[in-house]
Parts: C-alpha cells; structure tokens; sequence
C-alpha cells in the first residue's frame, strides 16, 4: 500500500475487511496478508494514521490469491 500522493509505502497501515473483524497491517513495504476469507465480493477497508480511510470492493476465489494496487 502506497500513499497515492507521495508515493511512500505505508508502513503499518491497517487493511479490514468490512462488517468483520478480520485485518491485517501492512509491512514496510505496503504488504499486507489476509488469509481464510470468505469466498465471493468483500470491501476492504484501508486506514492510516492521518490520511482518509479508503474503500475497495473485491473478489475473492477459492484457494486463491488476489493482488490489489
């Protein structure tokens, strides 16, 4: 995860999947790992100290993993 207008990655920003309690926090590369979803759509919820939270729809498959930029 990268800030869109500097461009730095954000270190240990928090990645939810919304109406759950699943999250992950980015690694000092913007990395982040949720492992176990649900399958089919989810919204993820990205927040960061400072910035506002921003909002993603995706699909998740089985077994699958998914890359979001």
């Amino acid at each position: 995860m990268q800030n869109a207008v500097t461009g730095q990655y954000l270190k240990r920003a928090q990645i939810a999947v919304k109406g759950t309690s699943d999250f992950a926090l980015t690694d000092e590369y913007g990395v982040y790992r949720l492992v176990g979803l649900r399958t089919g759509p989810v919204v993820l919820v990205a927040t960061y100290a400072g910035l506002d939270a921003q909002e993603a729809a995706v699909e998740v498959s089985a077994g699958a993993a998914l890359e979001r930029n």
